[in-house]
């Protein structure tokens, strides 16, 4: 192996590690699952699996239904069964009768000898492991135990036995994941900062795309700021500013110090953006309905819902937005119909659907205002969530329609960048402060990676 080829190695090892402990920190639902349960079961992987196993139960059916029958592999597949079942089992007093059991009724010798005396019985077997597996096994899984009890035909039963068991393995490895979650939580920090350290020595550019984000931050900071302003730019400031260019990126670069939650801050950001077209959209309808809807709170929800179910995991297009045109004129028509509130005219309608039409504009290139105004208020209300030391956030009152969905939104963000500057606030200041010309000393770096972190515990926790 070329030397190029290990640190290449070494890199895959530490990033693979401390993602997983990462991922495990940051998802309230992180659990590993079997492949036959993933949702990608059109995956090569699944596809591959299927056909090796379909193969393996083909040629264990045709041996124990041959004459005489064989039984090679069923053996293996006993044998199998035995090991992983007694590794779930506990290696523990009261646990040691069942343990017993399992190696008297499963001995590998005991079972050679009865098949080669024609004495062995496969069925009586496969009914003691099922019955075992039913007394140890979680809740969540009597009612496949309960269908397995009731199949006649041998090899589904082992089939179905089989894949119970890898299940069970996988619930107590997810039992173990729960309980060393909270240890786990208290060292997260100190392993992820030496982990990326371990990364940072394979790979002494590893830092190269953090500091394009930093130095954009600080360009960006430098450009709207008033030359003659006496306030100095502190490294608290890029940092913060670093982190809100996240809410709504302009390019794919992502920084190396977040490259673990990429895909996490793409969804994020891909909500914001449904929360920015949702609320926009009912601005614009609220303005135009009648005043006995747009104040009526229950109609207001119900067109929320209704435009947002619209947008989400839709393209933003005029195909999308002249949906939205029509479902709202749709709603609002039965609803005036309803309370006998006089209809908009044709002419009428068509303003709206101008106006909807104008949330299209590019941001660059045209702007819209209402838009421009709604993201500012929500960069605003994360900014406040990530700085305030208070549990609860003013809101605005443009953002009011969307405030449960932006309080959980802005809480899951706040959540990666907290736990992020924990980790990596010494290598921001770092690079920040050589960016600002700032002489590091320690003194100057206690303060300024306090100002930085002091609100880093997260609010909701």
């Amino acid at each position: 192996m070329s030397a190029t080829e290990q640190i290449s190695g070494n890199i895959e090892s530490i990033v693979a590690n401390m993602a997983l402990a990462h991922e495990m920190i940051m998802n309230d639902d992180f659990q590993l699952t079997a492949l036959n349960e993933a949702s990608e079961n059109s995956s090569l992987e699944k596809r591959i699996h299927d056909v090796l196993h379909k193969a393996f139960w083909d040629v264990l059916e045709e041996e124990v239904k041959s004459e005489p029958p064989e039984f090679k592999n069923a053996f293996n597949l006993l044998m199998e069964m035995k090991m992983l079942i007694l590794e779930i089992i506990p290696k523990s007093k009261a646990a040691s009768a069942m343990r017993t059991e399992i190696e008297e009724t499963l001995d590998e010798e005991l079972i050679k000898q009865q098949i080669d005396h024609n004495a062995f019985d496969i069925v009586s077997c496969a009914s003691f492991i099922l019955s075992t597996l039913s007394k140890i096994c979680a809740p969540v899984r009597d009612a496949r135990i309960k269908a397995l009890k009731a199949k006649t035909d041998l090899v589904p039963l082992l089939r179905g036995t089989f894949e119970l068991i890898n299940l069970m393995k996988i619930d107590i490895a997810n039992y173990e994941i729960k309980s060393i979650k909270p240890i786990l939580m208290k060292q997260a920090v100190k392993y992820e900062d030496e982990k990326f350290n371990e990364f940072l020595k394979e790979n002494k550019d590893g830092l190269n795309l953090t500091k394009i984000w930093l130095k954009n931050a600080l360009d960006i900071i430098n450009s709207i700021r008033s030359p003659s302003s006496q306030n100095k730019v502190t490294p608290g400031v890029v940092i913060t500013n670093a982190y809100l260019s996240l809410l709504f990126p302009t390019s794919e670069l992502c920084p190396e110090t977040l490259f673990m939650d990429e895909l996490r801050l793409k969804q994020i950001s891909g909500q914001f953006e449904v929360l920015i077209n949702t609320v926009s959209s009912l601005t614009y309808c609220l303005h135009f309905l009648p005043p006995h809807l747009s104040t009526d709170e229950d109609f207001i929800i119900h067109l929320k819902k209704t435009i947002f179910i619209l947008i989400q995991g839709s393209k933003w297009d005029e195909t999308l937005v002249e949906s939205i045109f029509l479902q709202i004129q749709t709603e609002t028509e039965k609803e005036c119909s309803k309370r006998e509130i006089e209809l908009k005219t044709p002419a009428q309608w068509d303003i709206l659907r101008n106006q909807l039409k104008g949330l299209l504009t590019n941001d660059k290139q045209e702007p819209n205002q209402l838009k421009t105004l709604i993201k500012s208020r929500i960069r605003d209300y994360v900014l406040l969530s990530m700085t305030s030391q208070t549990l609860q956030t003013p809101m605005f009152t443009v953002l009011a329609p969307i405030q449960n969905e932006l309080k959980e939104l802005s809480t899951r963000f706040v959540r990666v960048v907290n736990h992020n500057k924990q980790v990596h606030c010494a290598r921001y200041m770092d690079i920040v402060e050589e960016l600002l010309g700032i002489k590091s000393d320690d003194d100057s770096d206690s303060e300024s990676e306090k100002e930085i972190g002091e609100n880093s515990t997260d609010k909701t926790e």
